[in-house]
């Protein structure tokens, strides 16, 4: 029995998968745009709405920033009327980060545009290969994770 060379199927299916990505992230960078927001802030958004109360110097470890990057970052958002931020202690250094209900819908945006992602590539690569996919990069998370000094946030609202 010989074996297939498979390499042109992949080379096209990789082509594809490219080009799709692509497009799906000018999309969505035009749509950020329209809501004054950049690719870290809406992600930011996503965290701070599945971790309420999330202080910036824990976004900004999420990130692997410096606080002063995160403060410009989270300064945008709260000048946008996106998040609130409430005092956690007597001295009113630690700041909780919460969305307000207009950060709601970039939130929604945001998760629109990761299932879109997924749901292409169930078209090109079938349903089963991007679940695969998805197991390997969880594995691919959790190994990463017990590399970290402290607890990764969880974009879901779920314990990682």
């Amino acid at each position: 029995m010989t074996r297939l060379d498979t390499t042109p199927v992949d080379r096209d299916i990789g082509l594809r998968i490219g080009l799709a990505s692509r497009a799906l992230a000018k999309h969505r960078a035009g749509r950020l745009r329209m809501r004054h927001l950049t690719p870290k802030g809406a992600t930011a958004l996503v965290l701070v709405d599945a971790n309420p109360g999330i202080t910036q110097a824990d976004l900004a470890r999420y990130f692997s920033n410096g606080r002063t990057t995160m403060h410009g970052i989270i300064q945008e958002l709260l000048s946008e009327g996106l998040l609130e931020g409430r005092a956690t202690d007597t001295r009113g250094q630690a700041v909780a980060l919460h969305v307000k209900p207009k950060g709601k819908a970039a939130v929604a945006f945001e998760l629109d545009s990761i299932d879109a992602q997924f749901e292409f590539c169930c078209e090109v690569i079938g349903q089963a290969a991007t679940l695969q996919l998805m197991d390997h990069l969880l594995k691919l998370c959790a190994a990463a994770e017990a590399f970290q000094p402290t607890p990764l946030l969880s974009m879901t609202g779920d314990e990682p």
